[in-house]
């Protein structure tokens, strides 16, 4: 009876292996698969539409892409988390748990295993050829494309910056700066795990994943700016940096950029939570009002603004400035006398001085003209 037993099971397996759709299946899911876009039978509603329905964030680890190989891993592009809902709002924070998962396949089902959380989610493959792979589940089809990438080896950027935006929630308010020498540079201000400045080194072979994440979107090609969804949502900026000066800002509120994009700054924006700290900093007390040394017109003064991850970039860059003993000061004028606050930068775009009321001004020397060099983003009066 025992050997009857055995005998059957054997040849259970052995069908299961050999089973030519699972077999073929198996050959043709290999490899990246991006998100394009989701349909929900039931409610007739489009990825598009997401924003305003109440299973969006169920949706959401679906709605990056994956990663499979031969082995029976896979990688979800979105990747998994943790919410830690605190009583206190402040203490409120999002925990990046990783990408890795693992998957089973067999004829037209495709099981993924969510290792952190221990659950499975089993999906019918309605549909999977060499460019076109289209899951079902619970009345939603979700269909992604096969990527097929082709490297040219050029670098893409020699630094890049993140900043993240709070919301009505508790979105993770934060700067990131990534430099191909490997330097990581996170300043955390509410709903991070980490609420202070630190340097890091991730060494060249994370910078090379990270890079390639955002070549594989072409970030030069898109928009400088995406806006769809409703209120109160995040916003993610992202400058690229390459030869010493910003060649190019993307903003995107509320997730609305090409998903390539998003699955490749979402890769970064988490980064702190992986690195180990090096050592705790402080930056420059630099504010994003800046004022020349005769800012005058029409006898009002006009400060320079920066952008939040403009401010990010210059102060990370005078952190490591010599100081100066050159001080600048704002010419006075009698008809605007209370125009400037009472502490304040006033720079030339290469000396910052900070001026105090009560202390001695400090002066950096940057070593080049920070305007001229980014005059096609950072706009002066």
């Amino acid at each position: 009876m025992k050997n009857r037993t055995l005998l059957l099971l054997l040849l259970a397996l052995a069908f299961y292996s050999c089973n030519p759709l699972t077999q073929k299946n198996k050959k043709l899911i290999l490899g990246e698969w991006t998100f394009v876009d989701y349909w929900h039978e039931a409610k007739k509603v489009s990825y598009i539409d997401k924003y305003v329905n109440s299973y969006e964030y169920e949706l959401e680890p679906y709605q990056g892409g994956f990663i499979f190989y031969d082995d029976e891993t896979c990688d979800n592009k979105v990747g998994y988390w943790d919410y830690e809902r605190k009583a206190i709002r402040d203490s409120s924070r999002v925990i990046y748990k990783g990408n890795k998962s693992s998957y089973k396949l067999h004829d037209s089902t495709l099981n993924f295993v969510d290792i952190f959380n221990k659950r499975s989610n089993k999906f019918k493959i309605c549909k999977l050829t060499a460019d076109t792979l289209i899951l079902y589940r619970d009345s939603i089809s979700f269909r992604y494309v096969k990527m097929r990438h082709h490297d040219d080896g050029k670098p893409l950027f020699d630094e890049v910056i993140l900043y993240s935006s709070g919301c009505y929630g508790y979105c993770p308010i934060n700067f990131i700066s990534l430099k191909r020498n490997g330097e990581f540079v996170f300043h955390g201000l509410e709903y991070n795990t980490i609420n202070y400045t630190f340097t890091s080194n991730i060494g060249k072979a994370k910078f090379d994943s990270v890079e390639m994440a955002f070549k594989k979107s072409t970030p030069l090609q898109l928009n400088n700016s995406y806006e769809d969804g409703p209120t109160d949502m995040s916003t993610t900026y992202i400058a690229f940096v390459k030869d010493g000066k910003i060649i190019k800002q993307i903003s995107d509120y509320a997730y609305s950029s090409p998903v390539e994009f998003q699955n490749a700054y979402r890769s970064l924006q988490y980064l702190y939570q992986q690195v180990k700290i090096k050592s705790r900093i402080e930056l420059p007390s630099v504010s994003r009002e800046l004022y020349g040394e005769a800012y005058l017109t029409n006898n009002k003064y006009h400060p320079i603004i920066l952008s939040s991850i403009e401010w990010f970039y210059l102060v990370n860059q005078l952190r490591k400035s010599p100081f100066s003993n050159k001080i600048l000061k704002t010419k006075a004028n009698s008809k605007a006398p209370n125009e400037i606050p009472k502490n304040y930068v006033v720079t030339d775009g290469r000396i910052f001085t900070l001026q105090y009321e009560k202390a001695k001004p400090i002066s950096y020397d940057l070593g080049y003209n920070f305007f001229e060099r980014n005059e096609k983003f950072i706009k002066r009066h």
